[in-house]
């Protein structure tokens, strides 16, 4: 039981049988033969023990000749060592490590079980919490195979203020009474449990049978144990047997001594899991609405009802039940939330587990899917209102979006700007939906995108990304710009991603940009111009060119340099870019490339060997050298330059590739054009050969002058002129 004391989180526990002591706290372990995990159980309590004035009693059940060597391991922690003949009584050898206790706060652990990081344990001793509290939780992850990859997780109470009357009860699952309150409940600690990870089926039959046995017979004893149902109620699940453990959960529902109500709430839950566990889903909904009607149900039971309800009710494709199951569900893992507190009253074994943020994310995003596959606009707009936003599990991108489509269809914006105004409290709105909400903004018709737009202005936030939202949503609608960005001004922002946004409203709009640069390094303003370029739609580039030109040019060149070569970057990186333009934007990509690298190394450096540049920098002065050779038709000299590119600068192949094969076809389509005149020469010349045969001469002469017009470099053209001549 749990002695009921009030939870003062500020005075001390007065309760006058606690022990008082030097030694803060005993830590008890029961050695059997666990030998790949004993190294690691010691590990973690040694932390403990060299952090603050404690004690390891080591209870040995196996025997010195039949041990596996675990025994050997603990003696190199602790030599508190007392063997305890094995009976099967779980509480027996518990109470044998209790009876040698000194300590005023008392722990128990297994041998195949270790702490992840018992810091906080640490920590509640040494800053005076262990005075104020008189038990406490922590949890355990059980896990279910040898990848540890799945596990479940369940609250324990394994430590507690030492008095003379404690003591284990029960002989399986064994108790540790009396606990008293208030609880102090620890939320970054946990233990590793590998003690349900069996080699064979035969072995875990082994497992159920050893501990199933003493159950019963204990039940014989007490019937009406309610704490010994829970416990056939668990075994019988781990060996799958669902009628029994259904029997026994119709059992302990009837049980109604009011002080076990945690223990009767686990109970009846598992009665409607385990019909959900045998597909028996109508029933399960049945046996769960019945059992919500009770006043009895609290409300941690309340929620594990509801989410194996909602798990029937999708197996059924029962839509109207899932959503109210999923509903109430929210509805009360947000009262938790108000007061942390609440669920320690509440906890039993693994009840709380439904208070884990994945579960809640899979009731949020089941409940916004179907409202959204459904086109229940209108209640989807109206749940939006009952959430808590500024929640981690309710910030999900694609809920928000769900939420801005169905303000849309239900008219209702009013909804998302209180929703907005909850997710920017208390840590502002999240930096990465700021692209996606102004896509969003962007792509629906005038009138709606206009009330989208204005559901963001009308929240009442100073927060960074939200100012930087206002600010477009004043470009976009028209709105006195030039107020909303001295708003930005004022708080001191800069560009940098995701602000970079604010950039691009200045260049659009011919605001010069300069003092939201200024607090950037070189390496923040590259990003954000890397940011800009790559949010910008491809038709929009060139507009965007021509305004960095226009506007930055005449305030920092070297950043007008950087931007523009982003956007011709971009540009040439299309492989649909035309290819009759493709050497001109390659010149002035070059250019942009070269003009920003003289405004940061000295002018000497490029006229010296090359291997003192960057890449890119190298890459420019040899694409400048083939352009050249390419204007003065030395086509050979063009090629040799574009592969020296290459060398340079790999990441450029592609746009190399295209200017040499541009090039291969000028110098082919050359080669095409000499062939025929070469063929024209031929048949000229015969016709100059007839003309000389008849003595015209005078003819011939004035042919020959104008075939060598078209191929002056025919040698031939001298000996027939010679011949004229004779």
């Amino acid at each position: 039981m749990k002695v009921m004391i009030p939870k003062s989180k500020i005075a001390p526990v007065q309760t006058p049988d606690f022990i008082k002591s030097p030694i803060q706290l005993s830590i008890s372990l029961l050695v059997s033969n666990r030998i790949q995990t004993i190294r690691k159980c010691m590990d973690s309590l040694k932390i403990i023990l060299d952090a603050i004035p404690s004690e390891l009693i080591a209870v040995d059940t196996v025997g010195e000749e039949n041990s596996d060597g675990s025994l050997a391991v603990v003696r190199e922690y602790t030599d508190k060592i007392v063997h305890f003949d094995w009976t099967g009584d779980f509480s027996a050898a518990r109470n044998a490590g209790l009876e040698l206790a000194k300590g005023e706060w008392f722990l128990y652990v297994d041998d195949d079980e270790w702490f992840e990081d018992p810091s906080e344990i640490i920590e509640f001793f040494q800053n005076g919490d262990s005075l104020k509290y008189g038990c406490t939780q922590y949890v355990v992850r059980n896990y279910l195979d040898k990848t540890m990859q799945g596990y479940s997780e369940g609250w324990v109470s394994r430590m507690g203020r030492r008095t003379k009357e404690m003591r284990f009860i029960y002989s399986i699952h064994e108790t540790l009474q009396p606990i008293y309150l208030p609880e102090k409940k620890f939320t970054k600690c946990f233990a590793h449990h590998v003690g349900y990870i069996f080699e064979n089926d035969e072995e875990k039959s082994k497992h159920f049978e050893r501990n199933i046995t003493p159950v019963l017979e204990e039940l014989e004893r007490e019937p009406k144990n309610l704490r010994l149902i829970m416990q056939a109620i668990q075994e019988y699940l781990f060996n799958s047997d669902y009628e029994k453990a259904i029997e026994y959960c119709r059992r302990g529902e009837e049980h109604t001594d009011r002080n076990l109500d945690t223990v009767w709430n686990w109970i009846v839950s598992a009665l409607v899991q385990t019909l959900t566990l045998q597909k028996k889903y109508e029933e399960a909904i049945a046996e769960g609405k019945r059992l919500l009607e009770s006043p009895r149900v609290n409300e941690l039971a309340r929620m594990n009802i509801d989410h194996v309800m909602l798990s029937a009710a999708q197996a059924l494709k029962d839509s109207q039940t899932a959503l109210e199951c999923s509903r109430d569900f929210m509805r009360l893992g947000q009262w938790f939330d108000e007061d942390s507190d609440r669920v320690l009253d509440q906890v039993m074994l693994s009840l709380s587990d439904i208070l884990m943020e994945d579960k809640r994310k899979t009731v949020h995003n089941y409940l916004f899917v179907t409202y959204k596959n459904l086109e229940r606009y209108e209640e989807l707009c109206e749940y939006s209102d009952t959430l808590a936003w500024d929640k981690d599990y309710m910030k999900q991108k694609i809920h928000f979006l769900f939420l801005m489509e169905a303000a849309v269809h239900a008219k209702n914006y009013d909804c998302l700007t209180r929703a907005i105004q909850k997710i920017g409290n208390p840590d502002g709105f999240p930096k990465e939906w700021v692209a996606d909400v102004r896509k969003v903004c962007s792509c629906e018709s005038k009138e709606t995108k206009y009330n989208l737009r204005k559901a963001f202005t009308q929240v009442d936030s100073e927060d960074t990304y939200f100012l930087v939202l206002k600010a477009w949503c004043a470009e976009q609608d028209g709105g006195n710009l030039e107020t909303a960005l001295q708003e930005c001004l004022k708080k001191e922002l800069d560009c940098a991603p995701p602000r970079e946004e604010l950039l691009g409203i200045c260049l659009r709009n011919g605001f010069d940009p300069t003092p939201f640069l200024e607090p950037l390094y070189m390496e923040d303003w590259a990003v954000s111009f890397s940011q800009l370029v790559k949010n910008t739609a491809k038709d929009d580039l060139q507009a965007l060119l021509d305004a960095v030109q226009k506007i930055l040019r005449p305030v920092s060149e070297s950043q007008c340099f950087a931007l523009s070569k982003m956007i011709r970057q971009r540009m040439l990186d299309d492989p649909d870019f035309p290819a009759d333009e493709l050497w001109s934007l390659s010149k002035a990509y070059a250019e942009d490339i070269l003009g920003y690298n003289r405004s940061i190394y000295r002018e000497e450096l490029f006229a010296d060997s090359k291997h003192n540049l960057p890449r890119e920098t190298v890459f420019a002065l040899y694409l400048k050298e083939a352009l050249e050779s390419k204007d003065q038709g030395n086509f050979d000299k063009t090629l040799i330059s574009l592969k020296e590119c290459l060398k340079a600068y790999p990441p450029k192949k592609a746009l190399l590739t295209r200017l040499i094969h541009t090039i291969k076809q000028e110098i082919e389509q050359e080669n095409q054009q000499q062939q025929e005149f070469s063929s024209l020469g031929e048949q000229i010349k015969k016709q100059i050969y007839y003309l000389i045969s008849l003595g015209q001469t005078v003819q011939a002469q004035q042919v020959l002058e104008q075939l060598r017009t078209l191929t002056p470099n025919d040698l031939e053209l001298n000996v027939i002129m010679k011949k004229i001549q004779a």
